[in-house]
């Protein structure tokens, strides 16, 4: 994972990779042992959230594509950013 990237976490206890709730946030840094993300409704409200590597709602995380040449885009040339397997796994996902 890497700063811009979306980290992805359960909700209320379920797992979104097998159809339950799930929740998203952008990570802004990455520390030694913490992951700290901004996410758009923390307590009904968009907030900075540091929480533990070790967290156990923590699933993973989604490579939020980069494109530096919006030509390439048009092209077709970055296909969104995701390969085949990334998309497979965002057709678990509920959103």
């Amino acid at each position: 994972a890497q700063p811009g990237d979306l980290l992805v976490m359960r909700r209320e206890g379920e797992d979104p990779t097998i159809g339950g709730i799930g929740h998203v946030g952008r990570i802004e840094r990455i520390g030694e042992t913490t992951i700290t993300s901004v996410d758009g409704n923390h307590n009904n409200v968009v907030a900075r959230v540091v929480r533990s590597l070790e967290h156990d709602d923590i699933i993973g995380h989604i490579r939020y594509p980069r494109v530096d040449d919006v030509s390439a885009l048009a092209k077709g040339a970055v296909a969104a950013g995701l390969d085949r397997a990334a998309r497979e796994s965002l057709d678990k996902f509920q959103f």
